[in-house]
Formats: structure tokens, sequence, C-alpha cells
């Protein structure tokens, strides 16, 4: 057990994140300015709660203890939180000018301390009273003039005795920072670990909750311009029919914006899903500490009143879930729609431009026949061309008597061929000028006819001199 420290009146508690090292370092070192360590290798026990399916709870350790003028500092920390408690000694004089006294050195020191630092995540005030003493009591003593208060007794094990309890006074709740009284005999043990233990959680699902609820504002603004927009896209797409007039490319322009939406409610799902699973694992969390310092038997006002009040906020978180997935739904169904609408206009589209093909192809087939028509008539006026000019050009070189005593069959059959070579060799010398190769058979047949031919022109003509 640690050093026998004199009564206390009151702790405030400042609670900053882990990874805020700078604001942590600052606070502590101003409020433990001319300050005297403390051994910090004897601890208070924490209750290290240990749910049954094997998770730990929050564990609240003390790394540092100062003291100065007969108040207390401990630096302690908590899985993702740091705290600084700072205990105000008793004075022995009344309850409620003791209070107001205590009340007055928290705001000094606050106007002291947070002037200089901004990341404090939450703060709490505990006022301490003697055994016995009444909630009507505590509650005029603390100013409040309303009387609602919640008051929970206290596991003598977290304790340390069987009349203590602890009292929260809602009405003085502002943003972070909570009040509470304890009535005991000697509240330190339970103050320093265990109580942040708890109130660390609490601090945690207001500020979880607050941030779902501005997030809420806009995810709510967003979703219902996206429910809209898509109904009035489903309704034009569906309902008018509308889809011959706009085209395919606007189709497509709407897919785009759809898919931009669909995008936007994925996002703001993911966000409401991560605040839904914080509250539910913090209340969980909570839960688990509330039954722990709670007397067995007695009832727990503090724990319903926040329990009540986060799972209203989880059921929110809850509900806004469903609406963005039903909002999802239906912009997915608008896509759908719309791209089936597109996969149709392409498809008619496509069968359009089938049709001109198979319409140009038919065209083709038409214009290939004439021309093969046109080509065969070409090469007949070719051959004939040819074979008159062959004939008269070997009557007019050899003489007319001398081609006359030639025989008729063998004269037609050399001019002939010499023509039908002609006509055929330019064929086949176009194609191979076209394909830049000699490589043609039908070139050189061509030309080995031609040879043969003026070979047997000049023979015929010798032979008949």
């Amino acid at each position: 057990m640690p050093e026998k420290l004199q009564p206390l009146a009151a702790v405030h508690y400042y609670y900053l994140l882990k990874d805020d090292d700078q604001d942590l370092q600052r606070l502590w070192s101003t409020l433990t300015t001319g300050a005297d360590d403390l051994d910090s290798s004897q601890t208070f026990p924490s209750l290290g709660l240990i749910s049954p399916a094997g998770e730990t709870g929050d564990r609240c350790r003390i790394v540092h203890r100062a003291k100065r003028a007969g108040s207390l500092f401990c630096l302690c920390m908590l899985t993702d939180m740091s705290v600084i408690e700072v205990t105000y000694p008793r004075q022995e004089s009344g309850l409620e000018s003791e209070w107001r006294r205590v009340m007055e050195a928290v705001e000094s020191d606050r106007d002291r301390l947070l002037s200089a630092v901004n990341g404090v995540f939450g703060e709490t005030t505990v006022l301490a009273a003697p055994t016995g003493t009444s909630a009507e009591t505590m509650l005029k003593a603390a100013g409040v003039t309303t009387e609602r208060a919640l008051a929970t007794r206290l596991n003598p094990e977290a304790a340390g005795e069987e009349q203590a309890y602890l009292v929260h006074f809602p009405d003085l709740t502002d943003g972070g920072r909570d009040y509470y009284a304890i009535a005991a005999v000697d509240p330190q043990t339970f103050t320093a670990t265990i109580f942040p233990e708890m109130d660390s959680l609490i601090k945690k699902l207001g500020r979880t909750a607050r941030y779902f609820e501005q997030q809420r504002q806009t995810i709510v603004s967003e979703r219902a311009d996206v429910d809209r927009e898509v109904g009035a896209l489903l309704h034009r797409q569906v309902v008018t029919d509308t889809t011959g007039a706009i085209g395919a490319g606007l189709l497509e322009d709407q897919i785009v914006s759809l898919s931009r939406m669909f995008g936007m409610l994925a996002t703001d799902s993911l966000l409401v899903r991560q605040s839904s699973e914080g509250i539910s694992r913090y209340i969980k969390q909570l839960n688990r500490e509330l039954k722990a310092i709670t007397a067995p038997g007695s009832s727990d006002e503090i724990g319903a009143h926040y329990i009540n009040r986060f799972s209203l906020d989880l059921a929110e978180t809850h509900a806004e879930s469903h609406n963005l997935d039903f909002s999802r739904q239906n912009a997915q169904a608008a896509i759908e729609v719309v791209r089936t609408q597109v996969e149709i206009m392409r498809a008619g589209e496509e069968a359009a431009i089938q049709q001109q093909s198979q319409e140009i192809l038919s065209r083709s087939l038409v214009l290939q026949k004439e021309r093969l028509a046109l080509q065969v008539a070409a090469g007949f006026v070719e051959f004939v061309l040819v074979f008159y000019y062959v004939l008269k050009s070997w009557e007019s070189v050899v003489g007319q008597e001398i081609v006359e005593h030639i025989p008729p069959l063998w004269r037609l059959a050399v001019i002939s061929g010499f023509s039908a070579a002609a006509a055929l060799g330019t064929h086949f010398l176009a194609q191979a000028l076209q394909h830049q190769s000699w490589k043609n058979r039908g070139l050189w047949l061509s030309v080995s006819l031609l040879v043969l031919s003026l070979a047997t022109m000049v023979m015929l003509t010798v032979a008949n001199e």
C-alpha cells in the first residue's frame, strides 16, 4: 500500500490521448513545478477486470507521483489514454465551504493550465465527503438546485468499506467535464485507479457519440440528396421511359453519377459502422466495470443512466446504418436499370450496324460480280484486238501472199496462242507488280506461250516462202 496521505477533499482528473505527448509533458511539468517526487514503485491496486471471454478492461497504472503543499499529483496510464490526477487535501471545515474552497482551487489551476494546453480529452471532478453523508447534503453542498442526483453504492472490495457510495451530478455536466461526489472514510484507493477506468470509458463513449452526432447531420443530408436524385432518375427511366430520347452517352454519364453517389453512401456506411462498433465495445467494457464497482444486490443509478443514454446512441447508429444500406441498395438498383438500358440501346445499335454491314456486303458482292463480268468482257475485247493487230502486223511484215499460203488452222492456232498469251500475260504482270514478286507461275507460262507463238510464226513464214 502507498504511504498514508492526509484525507482528501477532492480529486480532479485531466484526460489526454496517449499520443499527445507534448501537452502531457507541458501539463505535468506545470503542475509539479516545485513539487517533491514520491516513490511510485508501490501503486494503488486496480481491479484488472477480466471478462469470461478473456478480454481485459482499461487498466489504470500509476507511473509517477509528486507532492506539494498537501496536494498529490499522479500520472496514470490507461490503454489508450493518459490521466493526471490532482488530489486536494481536506482542511476540516464545513462540507459546503470545503467544497467551495476546493472548486475555487480547481478553477484556478484550470485557468493556469489549460491556457497553454489544447489537447485535454476530458475532465472530471470528484468531491469527497465523510461516510454517511446523505445525497441531499451533497446536493446542497455542491450547489445543485434541482433534486437530480444519481447514487450507486460501491462494492466493499473496490471502496474498502461497506457504506461507501458514489453520487453523480448530471446537472453540472458541461461538455467533456463531469462532477461526482464520493462518501467514504478513505476513498483514495477507489479514486486513484478504479474510478479513472470507469470514467475514461464514459468519456470515450461521450466523445464517440458526439462525433457520430456531428457526422450524422452531414450523412443524413447526403443520404437525402442521394435518395431524391435516385428516386427522380428511377421515375424518369422506368415510368416515363425517356431512354430513346437521351441517348447512350447521357445514360453512361448517369451511371458515373450514380456510382459516385454509391461510393459516398459506402463511405458514410463505413463511418457509421465504426461509430457503432466503438460505442458497442465501450458499452460492454463499461458494463463490466460497473458490475465490478457496484455493491452486490444494490441498484446502479449511475450505470443505468449512462448505459441507457449510450444505448440510445447505439440504436441511432444501427438505424442510420440500416437507412444507408437501403439507400445504397436503391442506388445499386438504379445503376443496374440504367446499365441494362445502355446494354439494350447498344444491342440495338449493334443490330443496326450489322444490318448495314450485310447490306454493304451484298452490294459489294454485286459489284464484284459486275467487275468480273467487265473483266471478262475487257479480256475478250483485248484478245480480239490483239488477234486482229497480230494478224495485220504479220501480213504487213512478211506479205499477204505468204501468210495466205499458211494453212488457216495453223494461222488461227498461232495467232490465238499469241493473243491469249498477251492478254493473260498483262493480267499476271499486274499481279506481280502489285505483290512485288516475280514468282508467278502464270506470268512465266504466258511468256513461254508468247515466245512459242512467235517462234511458230517465224517457222511457218520461212517454210512458206
